[in-house]
């Protein structure tokens, strides 16, 4: 779903809602020690934003580079959200 898709649906005829950019939904999903469920839950729905960036982390890890601790942990919440989108891309590198 597009940004300004899923932000409509979620204002409704209300005041308009800003959900953030993907970028900031990444970064607390790779440093917040608890899950952050709403940046999970926009990662999933806004998947078309998220995917490539989360497809990446895949290749880079597969490929064998050095990963800091928030690109593992990044990684293995991404495979979760790859798996419930069914992004079919993600499974080829592993």
């Amino acid at each position: 779903m597009r940004k300004e898709d899923f932000e409509r649906f979620l204002c409704g005829d209300g005041p308009a809602i800003d959900t953030g950019s993907i970028e900031d939904h990444l970064d607390a999903l790779a440093a917040e020690w608890c899950t952050p469920v709403v940046a999970l839950g926009v990662c999933l729905v806004r998947i078309r934003e998220s995917a490539p960036f989360l497809r990446d982390l895949i290749e880079r890890a597969a490929d064998g580079e050095a990963l800091t601790d928030e690109d593992s942990q990044l990684l293995f919440r991404g495979q979760y959200i790859l798996g419930a989108a069914r992004d079919t891309l993600a499974f080829q590198p592993m």
